[in-house]
């Protein structure tokens, strides 16, 4: 240990953390890793990760967590909780720049104009969309899609002022589906777009989970002028059984490790369904699962498609995280 004049010690452990501490009871504890721990005399303390992440808590029991994205969680000494999402409207994962490019785009249009998008895709795409919608509440608008020896082309027109997201989804063999492109446009001169703030709700169990995911789908149908989806207990059963197939693989998948996918149940359950589609996602918060369907063209149409009269959704936490499926069916 060493004293220095001003009073303040400085510990060094042999593991390479050093510990810096104040007569005014203020302290840092610099680790070896880059992290720091800072702790002040009114007993609030602030950590701090290489990777832009942090954590802050009060004497009163509040926290204030910041992501490595950049998401601010705060959390009341109530244990109330709510999110504020960094950014406008960003993509909330990583996009697959990999499977497809597209030409600069504008960022901003007039409204009725045309939005020409060109670029290329992978051979192996299976198929692939191109996308708009508006947020934070609009329906999904799919362009006509030109594809040959790996370039593509299409266009899309927007009616309404407001501000748009544009998305290249890109299937891959196995009914594997991702986003490559993510893309801002303002059409006309709307009202500026405010952060988002989720308001997150303790998780009380399984069953809780999926009326809760119901709930959330049900509000944005209803915003459009969409019926309600109406819970069914066989569909239920099906997004059961997806759940544990999921959850089996260990990642999120349309397809189960024999290959079956959320067709080969509704057969086997001999259901006359004329359509059927799912959703699938993973995440720490039902609200945050609901926000990255609606982030997602392809998750965000499934929702919303006016064909579905049933639903059935399944939720399970596991080390932390939650795994959710929704199974919809209309005629």
């Amino acid at each position: 240990m060493v004293k220095l004049k001003d009073g303040s010690r400085t510990v060094r452990y042999i593991q390479g953390d050093v510990l810096t501490v104040n007569p005014d009871g203020y302290s840092i504890l610099r680790r070896f890793d880059g992290s720091t721990l800072e702790t002040f005399p009114e007993g609030r303390a602030l950590g701090k990760r290489t990777d832009g992440s942090s954590w802050e808590t009060f004497p009163d029991g509040r926290r204030i967590q910041i992501t490595k994205r950049g998401h601010k969680i705060e959390t009341g000494a109530n244990e109330e909780r709510q999110i504020t999402l960094s950014g406008l409207y960003n993509y909330p994962t990583s996009l697959r720049g990999d499977l497809a490019t597209v030409a600069p785009m504008v960022d901003k249009i007039k409204k009725g104009d045309w939005l020409h998008v060109k670029g290329t895709v992978v051979e192996q795409a299976v198929d692939m969309s191109l996308f708009a919608f508006q947020v934070p509440f609009g329906d999904v608008v799919a362009a006509d899609v030109t594809r040959r020896s790996g370039k593509f082309e299409g266009r899309l027109r927007f009616k309404e002022e407001g501000h748009y997201r544009v998305q290249v989804q890109v299937e891959l063999p196995g009914i594997r589906t991702f986003t490559a492109v993510h893309h801002a446009v303002v059409v006309g001169q709307p009202y500026p777009l405010e952060p988002t703030v989720l308001l997150v709700e303790e998780y009380l169990g399984d069953r809780e989970g999926a009326l809760t995911l119901i709930e959330l789908a049900n509000r944005e149908r209803v915003r459009l002028g969409r019926k309600e989806v109406t819970l069914d207990e066989d569909l239920t059963d099906i997004a059961q059984s997806r759940l544990r197939e999921m959850t089996l693989k260990g990642e999120v998948s349309h397809v189960s490790i024999s290959g079956e996918d959320v067709r080969d149940h509704m057969i086997r359950k001999r259901m006359r369904f004329l359509a059927v589609g799912e959703n699938v996602a993973s995440a720490h918060y039902l609200e945050t699962m609901h926000w990255g369907w609606m982030m997602s063209s392809g998750h965000r149409k499934t929702l919303l498609n006016p064909r579905w009269a049933y639903v059935g959704v399944a939720v399970t936490e596991i080390n932390g995280m939650l795994w959710g499926v929704q199974v919809f069916a209309g005629w």
